[in-house]
């Protein structure tokens, strides 16, 4: 056989081992060191096939290549050995090993020059890491050492001796080439070549061993452990193990260990084939939570741990606390291993540890409730409240003795609330029947102990009225005052022989608190009282005087701040609703200008009415909010009485004659020089007239005015109202000029009303220097009047000049016919109201729906007016104002406020801001049409 030959087979022979390794050693698990071996023997079949003569051409680099694969895979195979053997290399154990080899195997193979020189290095090299493979092998005998462990190390011992002995005898002359491999070095060169597989299949036998060896040990252990783990589910004095098992949605138990039987009842062999039995002892609520449970458990994957109360039959709940860890299948089941521990006698402890703990807690706070104890009211609900929260009691109530010696309740806590009213007697008991449980107590002055409600003859009296309550148990416990029994404390528990004997102690302790903080009530009253009396001795003026300048300063500010808090809420309810009653007005008066039936006009008519009257009731609201804040300012004008009274009843006529009554006006002589405010004094004399036609059903309603006394100042006159309605009582009058009352306030009465007229018109009448009061008689008519001081002008003043005959609209048309108007107004509605307005004179509305727009069409010109609205998007009105004022003066374009911010300092806002007048909504149209055509006429005679 020729050198060729042989390292062809070599080649082929470890590639087909590398196979093998691969195929039978497929996981580093049951196989360590596996990849360590499969690349050694793969580098070394490239090796071996790099030292056919032909396959590379002969240089310093393919030598290097080829003796870098063969050390290599040497090194690799040893790796591989450490590993399988459990052993670590170090960094410095690979290092000297590398550089062992490297050094005279890369000198002695660059040396030789023929193929057979590189076959006795490369097998001198290959036995030295052979040796040096078996030493390491056998320093890292683990304790189960196999014979083919043995069978490996003997036969890399021969083989290391036989490649020594070729070495030695080549050595004489290293560099000699020989042509052929016959006899000995033959037979050493076959050796070399068949090592690798040797060594291969050895230690693949090896493995198997191993893994049988492994397989038959885990199986041994995996019986022993599972033997253990079943002899200790069984052992658990309370409680068992389980595996259980969720898959597509189906739920079973794979194992279960005995103490189920003692635990629940339940067979584990039932269990194991149909859980339903086992999870019908669960009450729904608990199954709910333990499903959701479990599905969050199985999708995180997180522990399991519930405690649960099972329903057995005997009517015993039985807790279990489930402990589980959950793990996840191939197939995409869960299946939890765990273990159930019976926690019934733990959780009774826990229980009565708490309820005790509960207990303790409610004594303490009724205790912290005695010490601060100034009101029994107070005490008794602290104590019931305490009872419920902390206690722990179902129901709690206390009940005090009226001077006939029935209970009478006074604080209750829990559920039903309506529990102790129904377990009240309306009398006496009846001959023959029980005294209830608190009546005992009341009587006997002894603790009353119900264990069982049911069936306890002290409570049959109670079970026929609250046969629903679901009281198992009832205390009825002796309230003393003084040391006399006053009342009694009742408590109702959830759960029959709930009052065990410490219980009894502490509740019989909490009502002797409750007594005792009675009798510290009566104590303290009778110390504060003589301690007031004390003081009262003893105050000096100095602190009197402090406290009560402090008093009035505190009172100052709050009454400050209740003002402006009022001013506030009055202000935005006047613009909320004079806002959408502008609009409603507004387009009533556009309404009526068109053709109506008399349906329609009708409709219209009582809409304009309510409109009207909403106005009016607001206005009230208003007029006496700025009196009382004394705000309300008077004007001084020349007025004519005989005006005022005829305006008032021209104003009338319409609701009297529907009424089907008769008006009547009686005016002195009056002074022609008198100032003051028409406004005002009409609206007095408007509020006493029409409450007389509202209560006024047959007759007539009388009007007076004449003048008490006079002097060259001043004149103080006396305005009556006389009706032949309903009258008054005598026991109303004391009270009919106060704000908000009527002297009808049933709800069936026939007039409907704010109750702020009369007490409007005291108050304007006594800002006018004088009074107001009435008279009545029942059945017979009333008697209303008001006095006044008036000033009387200087001789000087002028008379008021009585207006143009021509009315605003028809002047509006003749000489402002398209004229340009800008409304700057937010509210569609009111935008639309203003525009019919204007164009119903011949005027061109033009819109802007905030300030900023406001501002921009002002600037561009061509407007002859501004209508500007307050409150707005973007920029308000105020704002707006100044900005049109920095470009355009008062002459050259008005600006006239139109908003419902109706009040005197919206006005002065207004004025500061550079508006130049004022109107409030809701808009009156003539008012408007007057404004306007006051502002159109002065501004077209200044261009003039």
């Amino acid at each position: 056989m020729d050198a060729s030959t042989l390292l062809l087979t070599h080649a082929l022979l470890s590639s087909a081992a590398a196979v093998v390794m691969v195929v039978v050693l497929r996981t580093r698990r049951t196989y360590p060191g596996f990849g360590f071996w499969t690349a050694g023997i793969a580098c070394l079949a490239l090796g071996a096939a790099l030292l056919v003569p032909g396959v590379l051409p002969p240089s310093w680099a393919s030598r290097v290549g080829r003796n870098a694969l063969l050390i290599g895979g040497h090194l690799l195979l040893l790796r591989g050995m450490l590993v399988f053997r459990g052993g670590r290399v170090g960094p410095g154990l690979e290092a000297g090993v590398a550089l062992l080899f490297l050094v005279p195997f890369g000198y002695l193979s660059l040396d030789a020059g023929n193929l057979a020189g590189r076959i006795e290095l490369y097998c001198l090299c290959s036995a030295s890491l052979n040796v040096a493979t078996v030493v390491v092998t056998l320093r890292r005998r683990p304790p189960h050492f196999g014979s083919n462990d043995w069978l490996l190390a003997l036969w890399l011992l021969l083989f290391a001796a036989i490649t020594l002995v070729r070495a030695a005898q080549e050595l004489a002359d290293i560099s000699t080439a020989f042509e052929s491999l016959q006899g000995f070095g033959s037979v050493y060169a076959l050796a070399q070549i068949l090592s690798v597989q040797l060594v291969t299949l050895t230690l693949i036998s090896i493995n198997s061993q191993r893994i049988e060896w492994d397989h038959r040990a885990s199986a041994a252990d995996l019986q022993a452990r599972e033997q253990q783990l079943r002899l200790m589910g069984d052992n658990l004095p309370a409680g068992f193990i389980y595996r259980y098992t969720l898959a597509g949605g189906h739920r079973r138990f794979e194992s279960v260990s005995s103490g189920l039987t003692r635990t629940l009842g339940l067979a584990p062999a039932d269990v194991m084939r149909h859980a339903g039995p086992m999870f019908a002892m669960l009450a729904p609520a608990s199954l709910e939570r333990y499903l959701a449970d479990e599905a969050h458990s199985a999708a995180a994957l997180t522990d399991f741990h519930a405690s649960l109360g099972f329903q057995l039959p005997a009517g015993r709940v039985c807790w279990l606390e489930l402990r589980s860890h959950p793990q996840r299948r191939p197939d995409g089941s869960t299946y939890w291993d765990g273990v159930a521990l019976d926690v019934t006698e733990a959780m009774a402890d826990r229980a009565r540890v708490a309820r005790q703990a509960g207990l303790y807690r409610c004594l303490s706070q009724c205790n912290a409730a005695v010490a601060r104890c100034v009101d029994p009211k107070a005490l008794f609900d602290a104590v019931c409240e305490a009872i419920i929260d902390a206690a722990g009691m179902r129901l709690a109530w206390v009940g005090l003795a009226d001077a006939h010696g029935r209970l009478q309740l006074q604080a209750q806590a829990g559920r039903p609330a309506d529990l102790p009213l129904r377990l009240q007697r309306s009398g006496p008991p009846a001959p023959g029947q029980p005294a209830t449980p608190d009546e005992q107590a009341l009587r006997s002055g002894e603790p009353v102990w119900c264990q069982d409600f049911g069936r306890d003859p002290a409570t049959q009296a109670w079970q026929a009225l609250a046969p629903d309550a679901g009281l198992q148990a009832l205390a009825a416990l002796p309230v003393r005052r003084s040391g006399q029994v006053v009342g009694s404390l009742s408590i109702g528990a959830g759960e029959p022989q709930a009052f065990d004997p410490q219980t009894q102690r502490l509740l019989i302790d909490l009502a002797a608190n409750i007594s005792f903080a009675l009798d510290n009530v009566d104590r303290e009253a009778a110390r504060l009282q003589a301690q007031q009396a004390l003081d009262a001795h003893r105050q000096q003026l100095e602190d009197t005087v402090t406290r009560r300048t402090a008093q009035l300063a505190d009172a100052r500010e709050r009454a400050e701040s209740a003002s402006l808090a009022k001013s506030a809420f009055l202000a935005n309810m006047s613009h909320e609703i004079r806002t959408p009653l502008n609009a409603m007005i507004g387009m009533a008066y556009l309404i009526r200008r068109e053709e109506l039936s008399p349906r329609q006009a009708d409709r219209l008519s009582k809409l304009e009415v309510a409109a009207r009257h909403l106005l009016e009731v607001l206005n009230a609201v208003l007029d006496l909010s700025k009196i009382e804040a004394g705000k309300m300012t008077l004007e001084r004008v020349p007025l004519r009485v005989e005006s005022t009274v005829a305006n008032v009843l021209s104003m009338l006529g319409e609701r009297a004659e529907a009424r089907q009554l008769q008006l009547h006006s009686e005016v002195g002589p009056m002074p022609r020089d008198l100032l003051g405010d028409p406004t005002r004094l009409q609206q007095a004399l408007l509020n006493y007239a029409n409450n007389a036609i509202k209560f006024t059903e047959h007759g007539g309603v009388t009007l007076r005015a004449h003048v008490l006394d006079e002097d060259a100042h001043s004149a103080a006159l006396r305005f009556e109202v006389e009706d032949t309605g309903i009258g008054i009582d005598p026991e109303v009058m004391p009270r009919l000029f106060e704000a908000f009352e009527q002297a009808d306030r049933s709800s069936t009465r026939s007039a409907a009303g704010t109750g702020l007229g009369l007490a409007i018109t005291r108050k304007l009448a006594r800002l006018m220097g004088g009074d107001a009061g009435a008279s009545s008689r029942p059945g017979e008519g009333s008697s209303f009047w008001f006095t006044v001081r008036l000033p009387r002008a200087p001789a000087a003043a002028d008379a008021p000049q009585a207006r143009s005959g021509e009315p605003a609209e028809d002047a509006l048309r003749r000489r402002h016919a398209g004229a340009r108007i800008l409304v700057a107004e937010d509210n569609p509605v009111n935008a639309e109201v203003a525009q019919a307005l204007l164009e119903e004179v011949g005027l061109v509305a033009d819109l802007a729906g905030d300030g900023l727009a406001a501002v921009d069409k002002a600037l561009k010109g061509g407007h002859r007016l501004v209508l500007m609205d307050m409150q707005m998007p973007r920029l308000d009105g105020l704002d707006a104002c100044r900005a049109i004022r920095q470009h355009r003066p008062s002459s050259a374009l008005p600006v006239i406020a139109m908003t419902a911010n109706a009040f005197a300092e919206d006005r002065a806002r207004c004025q500061a801001a550079g508006m130049d007048d004022f109107l409030s909504k809701p808009v009156d149209p003539a008012a408007l049409y007057r404004l306007l055509l006051h502002w159109l006429d002065r501004q077209a005679g200044a261009a003039g």
